[in-house]
Protein backbone atom coordinates (compact mmCIF):
# COMPACT_ATOMS: atom_id res chain seq x y z
CA UNK A 1 0.00 0.00 0.00
CA UNK A 2 1.43 3.40 -0.90
CA UNK A 3 2.02 5.64 2.09
CA UNK A 4 1.07 9.30 1.95
CA UNK A 5 3.74 11.65 3.15
CA UNK A 6 2.94 15.02 4.67
CA UNK A 7 5.16 17.97 5.29
CA UNK A 8 5.55 18.75 8.99
CA UNK A 9 3.35 21.68 9.97
CA UNK A 10 6.32 23.73 11.18
CA UNK A 11 7.71 23.70 7.62
CA UNK A 12 4.38 24.81 6.20
CA UNK A 13 4.20 27.47 8.89
CA UNK A 14 7.66 28.74 7.92
CA UNK A 15 6.67 28.87 4.23
CA UNK A 16 3.54 30.86 5.04
CA UNK A 17 5.50 33.27 7.21
CA UNK A 18 7.52 34.31 4.15
CA UNK A 19 4.43 35.66 2.38
CA UNK A 20 4.42 39.47 2.63
CA UNK A 21 1.49 40.85 4.57
CA UNK A 22 0.77 43.13 1.63
CA UNK A 23 0.22 40.12 -0.68
CA UNK A 24 -3.46 39.83 0.15
CA UNK A 25 -4.28 37.66 -2.87
CA UNK A 26 -1.77 34.93 -1.95
CA UNK A 27 -2.77 34.95 1.72
CA UNK A 28 -6.46 34.69 0.77
CA UNK A 29 -5.73 31.82 -1.63
CA UNK A 30 -3.77 29.93 1.05
CA UNK A 31 -6.56 30.39 3.58
CA UNK A 32 -9.03 28.76 1.16
CA UNK A 33 -6.76 25.79 0.41
CA UNK A 34 -7.48 24.00 3.66
CA UNK A 35 -9.43 24.62 6.86
CA UNK A 36 -6.25 23.89 8.79
CA UNK A 37 -4.56 26.82 7.05
CA UNK A 38 -7.42 29.26 7.42
CA UNK A 39 -6.83 30.55 10.95
CA UNK A 40 -3.09 30.85 10.41
CA UNK A 41 -3.55 32.93 7.28
CA UNK A 42 -6.32 35.04 8.79
CA UNK A 43 -4.03 35.93 11.68
CA UNK A 44 -1.33 36.90 9.23
CA UNK A 45 -3.74 38.93 7.10
CA UNK A 46 -5.30 40.90 9.95
CA UNK A 47 -2.25 41.34 12.21
CA UNK A 48 -1.37 44.72 10.72
CA UNK A 49 -4.10 47.06 9.48
CA UNK A 50 -3.37 50.34 7.72
CA UNK A 51 -6.14 52.80 6.90
CA UNK A 52 -5.88 56.13 5.11
CA UNK A 53 -8.74 58.41 6.11
CA UNK A 54 -10.08 61.79 5.07
CA UNK A 55 -9.82 64.70 7.50
CA UNK A 56 -13.30 66.28 7.51
CA UNK A 57 -14.03 69.67 9.06
CA UNK A 58 -17.44 70.86 10.23
CA UNK A 59 -18.87 73.57 12.46
CA UNK A 60 -20.30 72.92 15.88
CA UNK A 61 -22.67 75.69 17.01
CA UNK A 62 -23.44 76.22 20.68
CA UNK A 63 -25.43 79.37 21.34
CA UNK A 64 -23.53 82.25 19.79
CA UNK A 65 -20.30 80.23 19.63
CA UNK A 66 -19.20 78.57 16.41
CA UNK A 67 -16.41 76.03 16.76
CA UNK A 68 -14.63 74.15 14.00
CA UNK A 69 -14.28 70.43 14.65
CA UNK A 70 -12.67 67.61 12.71
CA UNK A 71 -13.42 63.95 12.28
CA UNK A 72 -12.17 61.13 10.05
CA UNK A 73 -14.16 59.76 7.12
CA UNK A 74 -13.69 57.28 4.32
CA UNK A 75 -11.78 58.51 1.29
CA UNK A 76 -13.70 58.81 -1.96
CA UNK A 77 -13.11 55.68 -4.04
CA UNK A 78 -11.47 53.86 -1.12
CA UNK A 79 -13.73 51.33 0.62
CA UNK A 80 -11.00 49.59 2.63
CA UNK A 81 -12.43 50.77 5.97
CA UNK A 82 -15.92 49.54 5.04
CA UNK A 83 -14.53 46.17 3.96
CA UNK A 84 -12.65 45.85 7.26
CA UNK A 85 -15.78 46.69 9.26
CA UNK A 86 -17.77 44.09 7.34
CA UNK A 87 -15.11 41.42 7.99
CA UNK A 88 -14.83 42.19 11.72
CA UNK A 89 -18.59 42.18 12.26
CA UNK A 90 -19.18 39.07 10.12
CA UNK A 91 -16.44 37.11 11.92
CA UNK A 92 -15.78 38.64 15.38
CA UNK A 93 -12.73 36.38 15.92
CA UNK A 94 -10.84 38.43 13.33
CA UNK A 95 -10.79 41.47 15.62
CA UNK A 96 -8.57 39.63 18.10
CA UNK A 97 -6.00 39.06 15.34
CA UNK A 98 -5.46 42.81 14.84
CA UNK A 99 -2.27 43.64 16.76
CA UNK A 100 -1.11 46.73 14.88
CA UNK A 101 -3.33 49.56 13.67
CA UNK A 102 -2.04 52.51 11.68
CA UNK A 103 -4.37 55.40 10.87
CA UNK A 104 -3.27 58.22 8.58
CA UNK A 105 -5.21 61.47 8.31
CA UNK A 106 -5.12 62.92 4.81
CA UNK A 107 -6.64 65.79 2.84
CA UNK A 108 -8.13 63.47 0.23
CA UNK A 109 -11.78 64.08 -0.64
CA UNK A 110 -14.22 62.20 1.60
CA UNK A 111 -16.54 59.59 0.14
CA UNK A 112 -19.60 61.62 1.07
CA UNK A 113 -20.15 65.14 -0.29
CA UNK A 114 -19.92 67.99 2.18
CA UNK A 115 -23.00 70.21 2.47
CA UNK A 116 -22.92 73.82 3.61
CA UNK A 117 -26.31 73.55 5.35
CA UNK A 118 -25.34 70.60 7.56
CA UNK A 119 -22.33 69.92 9.82
CA UNK A 120 -21.89 66.52 8.18
CA UNK A 121 -23.74 64.88 5.29
CA UNK A 122 -26.98 63.30 6.48
CA UNK A 123 -26.85 60.88 9.43
CA UNK A 124 -23.13 60.55 8.90
CA UNK A 125 -21.41 57.92 11.03
CA UNK A 126 -17.69 57.57 10.22
CA UNK A 127 -16.72 53.96 9.62
CA UNK A 128 -13.62 54.23 11.81
CA UNK A 129 -15.81 54.99 14.84
CA UNK A 130 -17.47 51.60 14.36
CA UNK A 131 -14.16 49.77 13.86
CA UNK A 132 -12.23 51.00 16.90
CA UNK A 133 -14.64 49.64 19.56
CA UNK A 134 -14.16 46.14 18.11
CA UNK A 135 -10.41 46.01 18.79
CA UNK A 136 -9.15 44.70 22.13
CA UNK A 137 -5.78 43.06 21.43
CA UNK A 138 -3.62 45.89 20.09
CA UNK A 139 0.12 46.06 20.62
CA UNK A 140 0.77 49.06 18.36
CA UNK A 141 -1.41 52.09 17.66
CA UNK A 142 -0.37 54.77 15.18
CA UNK A 143 -2.40 57.89 14.46
CA UNK A 144 -0.42 60.10 12.13
CA UNK A 145 -1.13 62.61 9.38
CA UNK A 146 0.17 63.88 6.11
CA UNK A 147 2.20 67.08 6.76
CA UNK A 148 -0.58 69.53 5.83
CA UNK A 149 -3.25 67.60 7.75
CA UNK A 150 -1.67 68.04 11.20
CA UNK A 151 -3.90 69.93 13.63
CA UNK A 152 -2.56 72.53 16.09
CA UNK A 153 -4.38 70.92 19.02
CA UNK A 154 -5.75 67.42 19.60
CA UNK A 155 -8.90 68.96 21.12
CA UNK A 156 -9.91 70.12 17.62
CA UNK A 157 -11.01 66.57 16.88
CA UNK A 158 -14.66 65.83 17.55
CA UNK A 159 -15.57 64.77 21.09
CA UNK A 160 -16.82 61.42 19.82
CA UNK A 161 -13.59 60.63 17.99
CA UNK A 162 -11.48 61.61 21.01
CA UNK A 163 -13.62 59.51 23.32
CA UNK A 164 -13.47 56.51 20.98
CA UNK A 165 -9.65 56.70 20.79
CA UNK A 166 -9.41 57.18 24.55
CA UNK A 167 -11.56 54.08 25.13
CA UNK A 168 -9.51 52.13 22.59
CA UNK A 169 -6.25 52.88 24.40
CA UNK A 170 -7.62 52.16 27.86
CA UNK A 171 -9.28 48.96 26.68
CA UNK A 172 -5.92 47.77 25.34
CA UNK A 173 -3.86 49.11 28.26
CA UNK A 174 -2.54 45.67 29.22
CA UNK A 175 -1.31 44.81 25.73
CA UNK A 176 -0.30 48.03 23.98
CA UNK A 177 3.47 48.51 23.72
CA UNK A 178 3.93 51.23 21.11
CA UNK A 179 2.05 54.44 20.30
CA UNK A 180 2.68 57.07 17.66
CA UNK A 181 0.37 60.10 17.67
CA UNK A 182 1.56 62.91 15.45
CA UNK A 183 -1.71 63.91 13.80
CA UNK A 184 -2.06 66.80 16.26
CA UNK A 185 -0.15 68.58 18.97
CA UNK A 186 -0.91 68.30 22.66
CA UNK A 187 -2.22 64.76 23.07
CA UNK A 188 -3.64 64.26 26.61
CA UNK A 189 -0.78 62.95 28.72
CA UNK A 190 -2.98 61.45 31.44
CA UNK A 191 -4.34 58.89 28.98
CA UNK A 192 -0.86 57.66 28.10
CA UNK A 193 0.03 57.47 31.79
CA UNK A 194 -2.63 54.78 32.20
CA UNK A 195 -0.81 52.39 29.85
CA UNK A 196 1.58 50.40 32.08
CA UNK A 197 3.25 48.40 29.28
CA UNK A 198 3.91 51.34 26.95
CA UNK A 199 7.54 51.11 25.80
CA UNK A 200 7.78 53.18 22.61
CA UNK A 201 6.24 56.62 22.12
CA UNK A 202 6.33 59.05 19.18
CA UNK A 203 4.67 62.43 19.67
CA UNK A 204 4.86 66.11 18.76
CA UNK A 205 4.16 67.08 22.34
CA UNK A 206 1.79 66.41 25.21
CA UNK A 207 -0.86 68.46 26.92
CA UNK A 208 -0.37 69.22 30.59
CA UNK A 209 -3.88 70.55 31.02
CA UNK A 210 -6.72 68.86 32.85
CA UNK A 211 -8.85 66.62 30.67
CA UNK A 212 -12.29 67.87 29.60
CA UNK A 213 -15.09 66.74 31.89
CA UNK A 214 -16.41 64.28 29.30
CA UNK A 215 -13.01 62.57 29.11
CA UNK A 216 -11.76 62.88 32.67
CA UNK A 217 -10.35 59.77 34.30
CA UNK A 218 -12.04 58.58 37.47
CA UNK A 219 -10.54 59.34 40.85
CA UNK A 220 -10.49 55.62 41.67
CA UNK A 221 -8.03 55.08 38.80
CA UNK A 222 -5.53 57.92 39.05
CA UNK A 223 -2.87 58.21 36.36
CA UNK A 224 0.59 56.85 37.07
CA UNK A 225 3.57 57.73 34.87
CA UNK A 226 4.66 57.71 31.27
CA UNK A 227 7.99 55.84 31.31
CA UNK A 228 8.98 54.92 27.75
CA UNK A 229 12.14 53.10 26.77
CA UNK A 230 11.99 54.79 23.37
CA UNK A 231 10.83 58.37 22.80
CA UNK A 232 10.73 60.25 19.53
CA UNK A 233 9.70 63.91 19.58
CA UNK A 234 8.68 64.82 16.06
CA UNK A 235 8.25 68.11 14.29
CA UNK A 236 5.27 69.71 12.59
CA UNK A 237 4.82 72.49 10.08
CA UNK A 238 3.41 74.79 12.79
CA UNK A 239 6.18 76.05 15.08
CA UNK A 240 5.26 76.61 18.70
CA UNK A 241 7.92 76.49 21.39
CA UNK A 242 5.26 76.19 24.09
CA UNK A 243 4.36 72.65 23.03
CA UNK A 244 7.74 71.32 24.13
CA UNK A 245 7.78 73.48 27.24
CA UNK A 246 4.71 71.48 28.27
CA UNK A 247 6.75 68.28 28.00
CA UNK A 248 9.57 69.76 30.07
CA UNK A 249 7.04 70.79 32.74
CA UNK A 250 5.58 67.27 32.84
CA UNK A 251 9.03 65.99 33.81
CA UNK A 252 8.75 68.02 37.03
CA UNK A 253 6.60 67.18 40.07
CA UNK A 254 3.35 69.09 40.51
CA UNK A 255 4.03 71.08 43.66
CA UNK A 256 0.46 72.35 43.85
CA UNK A 257 -1.02 68.86 44.18
CA UNK A 258 2.05 67.12 45.58
CA UNK A 259 2.04 64.52 42.82
CA UNK A 260 5.19 63.13 41.14
CA UNK A 261 6.12 63.94 37.52
CA UNK A 262 3.66 62.59 34.98
CA UNK A 263 6.56 61.79 32.61
CA UNK A 264 9.74 60.04 33.70
CA UNK A 265 12.88 59.21 31.70
CA UNK A 266 13.98 56.59 34.23
CA UNK A 267 13.59 53.80 31.62
CA UNK A 268 14.56 55.84 28.56
CA UNK A 269 17.22 54.09 26.47
CA UNK A 270 16.62 55.95 23.18
CA UNK A 271 15.77 59.65 22.75
CA UNK A 272 15.22 61.03 19.25
CA UNK A 273 14.69 64.78 19.21
CA UNK A 274 13.53 65.80 15.76
CA UNK A 275 11.65 69.02 16.38
CA UNK A 276 11.98 72.54 15.06
CA UNK A 277 10.56 73.75 18.38
CA UNK A 278 13.57 72.55 20.39
CA UNK A 279 15.46 75.57 21.71
CA UNK A 280 18.78 75.25 23.52
CA UNK A 281 17.06 75.45 26.91
CA UNK A 282 14.48 72.82 25.98
CA UNK A 283 17.12 70.47 24.55
CA UNK A 284 19.23 70.86 27.68
CA UNK A 285 16.25 70.21 29.97
CA UNK A 286 15.27 67.05 28.11
CA UNK A 287 18.80 65.64 28.14
CA UNK A 288 19.27 66.50 31.82
CA UNK A 289 16.12 64.53 32.62
CA UNK A 290 17.63 61.31 31.23
CA UNK A 291 19.61 58.76 33.22
CA UNK A 292 23.18 58.33 31.86
CA UNK A 293 23.34 54.72 33.01
CA UNK A 294 20.13 53.94 31.07
CA UNK A 295 20.35 56.17 27.98
CA UNK A 296 22.26 54.42 25.20
CA UNK A 297 21.06 56.21 22.04
CA UNK A 298 20.67 59.95 21.57
CA UNK A 299 19.70 61.54 18.25
CA UNK A 300 19.19 65.29 17.92
CA UNK A 301 18.03 66.99 14.75
CA UNK A 302 17.00 70.38 16.02
CA UNK A 303 17.61 73.93 14.76
CA UNK A 304 21.08 75.32 15.26
CA UNK A 305 19.98 77.30 18.31
CA UNK A 306 18.94 74.02 19.95
CA UNK A 307 22.43 72.57 19.65
CA UNK A 308 24.54 75.20 21.39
Amino acid sequence: MPQHKFLPFYIIDEVFSQIPQSDVATIAACSQTSKSFRVKMQKQLFEFIKLDLSLISYTNTSGDTIQYCFTLGDISGNNRAQQLLWALTTNPDLASYVHMLRLTSTLHAPSLPHRDDSPLPGPYNPTILEILPLLSNLKLFSFNANPHAILPDYSFFSPRLRTTIRNLLLRNRNSILSISITTAKLFPSKILARLPKLKALSIISLSKHRLPVTERLTSTNPPSQIRPAYLRIQSSSMHDYQTLINLVDLLQPDNASGTPPLVSFSHLATLCLDSADATREITKSLINATYPEILSNLSIRAPNEGMY
